[in-house]
């Protein structure tokens, strides 16, 4: 029997946090339906992660910011409240919390036709599920190993060995996987993993490194 992600996250403030995103991912998709979820939560609810992250992060197109005024009604409908609302020419940032909780929401506003995009469940911690859009294992790894080599932090690194298991093109990654490994520099926050993974074992960046070493042979 699958546990739910609500019986698999140990902290109160993951579980918290958690109802938000649900409450939060419910609208996103009400308001733009064509949003395409990426980043740390992507991978957690749609792909089996073992990671916690508690941002949002979704590309939108730029046609979609006429929807923004419906996108703040329907999150204080939701008994949501707004804490930060700032848009640039490229980017939505919010921090939007319920009962004193606070989540950070981010849309990238871009094009997307270069990046692989999927439709897979998100797994909500009530056991649920919900169509989303949001990219391949492949094109995420692309994402994190970017992200890695610019901020070394050891989620992205984490985050990458997890998505290996989901490859289904293992050549098209191969070089990106390399690239990591030959640029590769210890991550900077290595013992926050142990408060991040919540559930099962924590390896450590060195475990991680030649685990990936053998997947790219």
């Amino acid at each position: 029997m699958k546990l739910k992600l609500l019986n698999k996250l140990r902290k109160k403030i993951h579980k918290d946090i958690g109802l938000i995103q649900d409450m939060l991912m419910s609208v996103i998709y009400e308001v733009f339906p064509k949003a395409v979820l990426h980043g740390g939560t992507a991978i957690w609810r749609c792909y089996n992660g073992t990671r916690f992250s508690e941002d949002i992060d979704v590309y939108l197109d730029k046609e979609e910011t006429k929807k923004i005024n419906a996108f703040k009604e329907k999150i204080l409908k939701n008994k949501m409240e707004i804490n930060k609302f700032k848009k640039t020419k490229n980017t939505i940032y919010s921090k939007i919390s319920f009962k004193g909780i606070e989540v950070r929401f981010e849309a990238s506003l871009t094009n997307t036709k270069n990046k692989e995009i999927i439709i897979k469940p998100y797994e909500t911690i009530e056991g649920n599920y919900l169509n989303v859009f949001t990219l391949t294992a492949e094109e995420l790894i692309k994402e994190k190993a970017e992200a890695y080599l610019s901020r070394h932090l050891i989620r992205d690194l984490y985050d990458i060995y997890i998505l290996t298991n989901h490859v289904e093109n293992k050549n098209k990654i191969k070089p990106v996987i390399k690239k990591l490994i030959n640029n590769y520099k210890k991550p900077k926050d290595e013992s926050i993993l142990e408060t991040l993974v919540f559930i099962g074992a924590v390896p450590t960046s060195k475990q991680i490194i030649n685990n990936l070493e053998k997947w790219a042979k």
